[in-house]
């Protein structure tokens, strides 16, 4: 699975490139507009969407169809494609809270403890997100997957939009508050397990 992981990784260095540029383009340009805060909820989702690119690399070269006739399992191929994932988030994390730690202490603001709890909700709601994204790309292939990746991420937030009052007083009580983020990420990893062997069972049937 090495070998899988090496691969999406070396398919994807032109696209790694650009969106260097864009982050950083990105982290400049909302740091002077003093809204750096904003930096740390979509920098890590734009990474974890950066594996989503290999689909379509995947499909213009037909490389699955290459793939499972060297001596890999269908399973590790699937395994090689989250563990991508996963470390592309784990990086976009890395990065804003790197930078947010930074940014607080040269201008002497912001809570060190509340950034570190900003970067362990964002990650979460990242692997969430692809948890409900990569099966359905597996399902319905990059084109057509697009568009269901753009509901799953618009959905959760017309909910939010929708139910804000009764999240909010479901959430004023400090307790509730605190078990709640305790169990988000364990919630987001199972999730994300869950998801994996959705996209083995679906991978499994596919024809290629």
């Amino acid at each position: 699975m090495k070998g899988l992981f090496v691969k999406d990784l070396l398919v994807l260095r032109r696209y790694i490139r650009t969106m260097a540029v864009f982050v950083l383009v990105y982290i400049l340009v909302f740091t002077l507009i003093d809204s750096a805060d904003v930096i740390s909820g979509m920098v890590p989702l734009v990474l974890a969407m950066m594996s989503m690119a290999a689909f379509s690399y995947d499909e213009l070269a037909k490389w699955d169809r290459f793939a499972l006739t060297m001596p890999v399992s269908r399973r590790q191929v699937v395994g090689a494609r989250y563990l991508v994932s996963l470390c592309f988030t784990l990086l976009g994390t890395a990065v804003t809270l790197v930078f947010s730690l930074g940014l607080g202490y040269l201008r002497k603001t912001g809570d060190p403890a509340e950034q570190l709890l900003t970067a362990y909700v964002v990650f979460a709601a990242a692997l969430g997100f692809l948890s409900l994204v990569l099966p359905l790309l597996y399902r319905f292939g990059p084109e057509r997957g697009r568009l269901f990746m753009i509901a799953a991420f618009l959905l959760p937030t017309l909910l939010l939009l929708l139910f804000r009052d009764s999240l909010a007083a479901l959430f004023s009580s400090q307790e509730v508050l605190e078990q709640a983020l305790l169990v988000s990420l364990p919630a987001a990893l199972l999730l994300l397990g869950l998801s994996f062997l959705v996209s083995c069972r679906v991978y499994q049937a596919k024809e290629f």
